[in-house]
């Protein structure tokens, strides 16, 4: 047998350019002093506004459709959750409007309902749809119900 031997080539120029200017990895966070503000430009970066006390008083509401007649089918909606159950009560999984911005990016929480995981699923990305279907604003609704989470948070 004989002995392979590793060679070590030198780095030709354009390598060495590239390794040095090379962009950060995605996965790798910005520090905060290295942020840049992207609000003043044309294709500048989405923040949701992100309000967890929010939506953990949502889970305790009822569904926003509850006891509402489906237009599509004629029958009242009945609630249902596979698995949150809390003191006889379904806990309601809180919904964000209108379609994610890209991959799981959602909106921004103010713009959330309560409902059942069957509403969740009946509106997901489906908004003006569900609306029709349940003959309600949800953008209303949702405006409303984060005045009453001010409202109440602010006594």
């Amino acid at each position: 047998m004989t002995a392979r031997h590793r060679v070590v080539r030198p780095d030709l120029p354009h390598e060495k350019i590239g390794r040095l200017a090379a962009l950060p990895k995605p996965h790798l966070k910005a520090k905060p002093e290295e942020s840049i503000d992207t609000s003043g430009l044309p294709l500048r970066k989405i923040h949701p506004t992100r309000i967890p006390g929010y939506l953990r008083w949502l889970s305790f509401r009822t569904c926003v459709i509850v006891g509402l007649i489906d237009l599509l089918t004629g029958q009242p909606h009945i609630c249902w959750h596979p698995s949150k159950k809390l003191n006889g009560e379904f806990r309601s999984d809180p919904m964000h409007l209108e379609k994610a911005y890209s991959g799981n990016l959602k909106r921004d929480d103010r713009d959330s309902l309560p409902g059942c995981r069957h509403a969740h699923n009946a509106q997901e990305g489906r908004t003006e749809e569900f609306d029709r279907r349940f003959g309600i604003n949800s953008k209303q609704l949702a405006a409303d119900y984060y005045a009453r989470y001010e409202k109440e948070r602010d006594r």
